[in-house]
C-alpha cells in the first residue's frame, strides 16, 4: 500500500471514527490530499479502490466506509 494513501485513512480514521486528535495538522491534511491527488494515475488498483478523488479533492475522509479501513489495515 503507498505509504500516503495509509496516512491518509490513519489520520481520517482518528479524525471521522474514534475523534483522537490527529498526528498531522489540518493544513498537512489537506496538502496529504493534494499530494496523493498529484500522484493518483500511479496508485495501484488497490489504492484506488481505497480513495475517493471527490473526497480527496474536498480534503476529506468522511465517507470512507468500515469495511475500507478494515481492507486497509487501520482497524
Amino acid at each position: 500500500m503507498n505509504k500516503l494513501v495509509k496516512q491518509y485513512l490513519e489520520e481520517s480514521y482518528k479524525y471521522y471514527i474514534t475523534y483522537e486528535e490527529n498526528s498531522i495538522s489540518d493544513m498537512e491534511y489537506d496538502y496529504l490530499c493534494k499530494q496523493i491527488l498529484e500522484g493518483y494515475k500511479e496508485l495501484s488498483p488497490q489504492d484506488k479502490v481505497l480513495v475517493s478523488v471527490d473526497s480527496l479533492e474536498a480534503g476529506t475522509g468522511f465517507d470512507i466506509t468500515p469495511s475500507t479501513y478494515l481492507q486497509a489495515g487501520v482497524l
